[in-house]
């Protein structure tokens, strides 16, 4: 049945022949009628008959559409994927030279022994502090809950344990802060620093009790580690390097929830539930577990030979906005190689440097979560601590990202383009 057409509409409308139209578009005859079934262009005359006819306009509207889902639709799908930026933000630019803070080059902050406090508060707001700030320590628990806590929490130091069995403390801390936060769906972003402060003081102990005044006394505590400066400083490193990186997922998962209004600590939350993944916060897991496959360091060069071989990965090498290498991994291999640990490197030490040089001649670089272990082990913290210094220092990013996000005024709620299966039509 021919399509109505309304006179008054298409009187002075243009037309193309089937041809020309399927021309104009690029496409066969046979796609064009294609769209007609699917409405997305009306046959004047019987779609596949001699004298249907398309009216100019609305193939010219067509064909605007399907170049910008070739174009610009295409170069949005891309961005989520390593690609060109979709946010604007003052917070951190990534450079060959790693990650700048505020103008502050992270790799500088981190040589100049700034502490996790100082970059944080860059971070928040713009201004480096210049002395390390005395941020207020949650209150102490009664005696008998902080024993039955130490109970708990004896294990940790010695057991190894992977970033997923140790993070589920991290979200109790959190959830046990926004329940005893009456006013955290208010208060302005001054509020929101305090209130950042006192949660990251509590989360660094690891569910442990601590009188250090400073972070990475109270995450050395945690850890199990002696309290000295020189295992603070190592802790403040590792922390002021990994603290942000512009829209890696688990900040831009903060940056979607604090758009909808959720409060700082749902923020949060969202950002620890999406860094538990082994491609991102939990991938130094999987560096531990290379290091004990391999076992002994002379088996380093075959079993990377065998992986690159299948074309698996070898994990803890390259990053793919660093391709010469990646520069936050520099300082912490050389806190590694600086550290002479008594008993000499630790076994997974030993097979990770020999890793990394056989990796190097090949032209892989190591990339942070490799040299983090190293870190790690320099300083003698339990297998599994990595990911944790790596969300412990995230935690800082994540809360500039939300309140950033707040102020800007809008829900991100990006497009998908649909692929499946086309509406089924009479």
């Amino acid at each position: 049945m021919a399509r109505r057409i309304n006179v008054d509409s298409t009187i002075h409308e243009a037309f193309l022949s089937a041809s020309a139209a399927a021309r104009l578009l690029g496409v066969r005859k046979e796609t064009l009628y294609a769209y007609v079934s699917r409405g997305l262009l009306v046959s004047h005359g019987e779609a596949r008959s001699k004298g249907s006819r398309y009216a100019t306009s609305e193939v010219e509207r067509l064909r605007a559409r399907s170049k910008a889902r070739a174009g610009h639709a295409a170069v949005a799908a891309g961005a989520l994927r390593w690609g060109e930026p979709v946010l604007d933000s003052a917070i951190t630019a990534i450079g060959p030279n790693g990650p700048i803070y505020r103008g502050y080059a992270a790799v500088d902050l981190a040589a100049r022994g700034t502490s996790f406090e100082r970059c944080a508060e860059l971070l928040w707001t713009g201004v480096l502090p210049a002395e390390s700030p005395r941020w207020e320590s949650p209150r102490r628990r009664s005696k008998l809950a902080a024993g039955r806590s130490a109970e708990r929490a004896v294990a940790l130091p010695t057991a190894s344990l992977g970033a997923l069995e140790r993070f589920p403390t991290l979200w109790k801390t959190m959830a046990r802060a926004a329940l005893a936060d009456d006013a955290r769906v208010h208060g302005t972003e001054v509020d929101d620093w305090a209130r950042a402060r006192k949660l990251l003081m509590a989360l660094a102990s690891l569910g442990r009790e601590s009188d250090a005044p400073t972070f990475a006394g109270r995450l050395a505590a945690g850890l199990g580690l002696r309290p000295t400066p020189a295992v603070h400083g190592a802790l403040d490193l590792m922390l002021v390097l990994v603290a942000d990186h512009e829209l890696n997922a688990s900040s831009f998962a903060a940056r979607v929830a604090a758009s909808t209004g959720a409060d700082l600590y749902s923020t949060l939350v969202a950002a620890l539930a999406t860094a538990a993944g082994p491609e991102h916060g939990a991938a130094a897991d999987r560096v531990y577990a290379l290091a004990e496959a391999i076992g002994d360091p002379r088996n380093a060069p075959r079993v990377a030979l065998e992986r690159l071989s299948r074309g698996e990965p070898v994990f803890g090498f390259d990053h793919p906005l660093y391709p010469g290498g990646d520069p936050r991994a520099r300082p912490l291999l050389a806190l590694e190689r600086a550290r002479a640990a008594p008993n000499g490197p630790s076994d997974s030490a030993r097979v990770l440097r020999a890793l990394v040089a056989h990796m190097k001649a090949r032209k892989h670089h190591p990339n942070v979560d490799l040299a983090l272990v190293l870190a790690c082990e320099s300083i003698g913290a339990p297998s599994g601590s990595a990911s944790l210094i790596f969300v412990l220092g995230r935690t800082a990013g994540w809360v500039a990202h939300a309140l950033e996000q707040r102020k800007a005024g809008f829900v991100l709620r990006p497009r998908a383009r649909y692929v499946g299966v086309p509406p089924v039509t009479d």
